[in-house]
């Protein structure tokens, strides 16, 4: 379906390596997130295999796809902005009538009334309608391999929940930018990590740090350090945490739905507030523990 062979990508300018000797193979039916700190060629690679002409960047290695592709832009308001929705989702369709069959079940799921949102600009949607109405503007193109960049972006809960449960069903590929870290836990079967040197994991997230902590802690050295046996509880300390704060954090999330919160603006906004202080928490206990796991 699609193949990434011995990849490495320069900038074009200043000669930096961007990504360094990738290679994967993606399958039928696979969800494979793309993670790494700003700068690491996230969006470029999805752009490469996209088959976006990138003047900014020279590469080598093997890009094989032998499928249909299509790129969700991480804003389409960028190109999009004056045009109507009706115009963005039908501008380029060949069979209209089933398009506009499909797509008012897709508003549906996306709790969007499909006449209201037709005559309106790209550019007066907030953020969660713009990637809504990209999502389903994907999803029409009926893909074998749908790119979204940073999909759970300006989504709200209910929304997020959704995207997780179709791209869960989804039979098809998605290779996605997150830095959503519960998106990725549920929704990736494989981890690209974009780093000084790129490396594939199979799994999801937890998986992921786990085959961190597994491949970068010796047995041997745990037997004969105590400082490494020290390092080793500080881990399942730190996972502990973890699966506590998300918890919580899905909770307080679950709760904004309640009428009387929802009905309450400032007790919703004191929960959204509190959500934002654990999240933060939450990647500060992530960071540690990445940072554990590869002494």
């Amino acid at each position: 379906m699609l193949c990434i062979n011995n990849l490495t990508v320069k900038d074009a300018v200043f000669d930096n390596i961007i990504i360094d000797d990738l290679s994967f193979v993606v399958n039928d039916g696979d969800k494979i997130a793309i993670i790494g700190s700003e700068g690491t060629g996230k969006s470029t690679l999805l752009k490469l295999i996209a088959g976006r002409d990138l003047g900014y960047v020279d590469y080598h290695g093997e890009i094989i796809v032998n499928s249909s592709v299509y790129y969700l832009e991480q804003n389409i308001e960028y190109l999009w902005k004056d045009k109507t929705v009706e115009h963005y989702l039908y501008h380029d369709s060949l069979f209209l009538n089933e398009m506009i069959a499909e797509a008012k079940i897709l508003f549906n799921h996306m709790s969007l009334d499909y006449f209201e949102f037709l005559d309106r600009r790209i550019g007066s949607l907030s953020g969660g309608e713009k990637v809504k109405i990209g999502l389903i503007k994907a999803l029409l193109k009926d893909p074998d391999v749908l790119l979204l960049d940073e999909p759970s972006n300006d989504l709200d809960f209910e929304t997020i929940t959704f995207l997780e449960e179709f791209l869960i069903g989804f039979e098809k590929c998605v290779i996605f930018i997150s830095h959503d870290r519960y998106f990725i836990n549920k929704v990736a079967t494989k981890i690209v990590k974009l780093d000084d040197k790129a490396h594939v994991f199979s799994g999801n997230y937890e998986e992921y740090l786990k085959n961190i902590q597994m491949n970068e802690i010796k047995v041997k050295t745990k037997k004969s350090n105590p400082a490494a046996n020290n390092n080793d509880k500080e881990i399942k300390k730190l996972q502990k945490d973890i699966e506590e704060l998300e918890t919580e954090i899905r909770e307080i999330q679950a709760s904004l739905y309640d009428s009387d919160i929802y009905n309450n603006h400032i007790v919703y906004r004191e929960k959204e507030m509190e959500i934002n202080r654990k999240e933060k928490k939450l990647e500060k206990l992530y960071a540690n523990l990445e940072e554990l796991g590869s002494l």
